[in-house]
């Protein structure tokens, strides 16, 4: 069968998902320029072979890679793109996504309050019908909340799409819901760091068991926050640059540089 008459009898081609799929993977395991370069490929692909369906899956895979990289600017073009391609051709799934993501955007707005409501009704909408990226996207609309100051909120989807985790046995979201969970725990209006550091400690045990570095990675900035406000520096230093130190690449993105921010203060103080 020519590879070219793949989408053709199964609706995306096979290149474009297995590239788009493990961008993902390698942002997980800890290569986020690697992750970011095979999405390109993907996106490549999609538009040399002039598939509308490929080209809009790889547009949104994309744009998840920048999400995780912390570049919301490009994440946003790319959503805006793939949007006017699933509105041209009437892919109806795509347009429910890129709507949440538009949604979801809209929370660090001045309309935060429509922006958390609408995206909670149209994850909610799409979960009755495909539970595909549910998990995942619950758990931006939590982190969302998290950083406008709803931290109810944020402790209430973090649970939900915890409770879904391991019920759908999704575990991949788990450490970074559990992260979340922790940050809420300190956010709060009475801060419980108790709680907190059993949230971190399983976010990193979960996502060592994984091999998923960049979750790692995250929740230790996290907990090395924490046990350095705990005047625990030594210890918060030691726990972040074990895991800043496995690191080959990725050093413009989001995640590091904070990460390298943080131990350059602890190492000055």
């Amino acid at each position: 069968l020519d590879s070219a008459n793949l989408p053709r009898w199964f609706g995306l081609d096979y290149e474009v998902v297995c590239r788009s799929s493990l961008a993902l993977t390698l942002w997980y395991l800890g290569y986020p320029d690697r992750a970011l370069a095979i999405s390109e490929q993907a996106l490549t692909r999609a538009r040399q072979i002039s598939d509308p369906f490929s080209l809009t899956y790889a547009l949104l895979w994309k744009a998840i890679v920048h999400q995780l990289r912390g570049e919301p600017g490009e994440m946003a073009k790319l959503i805006d793109l793939a949007m006017q391609h699933a509105e041209a051709h009437g892919f109806g799934a795509w347009v429910a996504i890129g709507g949440i993501f538009r949604a979801l955007t809209a929370i660090h707005s001045e309309q935060t309050e429509a922006g958390i409501a609408g995206a909670a009704e149209l994850i909610e909408s799409r979960d009755r019908v495909s539970r595909y990226m549910t998990v995942q996207l619950l758990g931006w609309l939590a982190q969302g909340c998290l950083e406008v100051g709803r931290h109810d909120q944020a402790r209430s989807f973090a649970q939900l799409a915890l409770e879904r985790t391991e019920a759908r046995s999704e575990p991949i979201w788990e450490s970074e819901l559990r992260r979340i969970l922790g940050e809420v725990a300190l956010a709060e209006s009475n801060p419980d760091q108790g709680e907190a550091l059993a949230c971190f400690k399983k976010a990193i045990e979960v996502a060592h068991l994984q091999e998923a570095k960049s979750w790692e990675l995250r929740t230790a900035i996290s907990l090395a926050r924490l046990l350095a406000k705990q005047g625990k520096r030594a210890g918060a230093r030691a726990i972040l640059a074990e895991i800043y130190g496995w690191f080959t690449e990725g050093f413009d993105t989001a995640d590091l540089k904070d990460a390298k921010a943080l131990l350059d203060e602890l190492a000055s103080q």
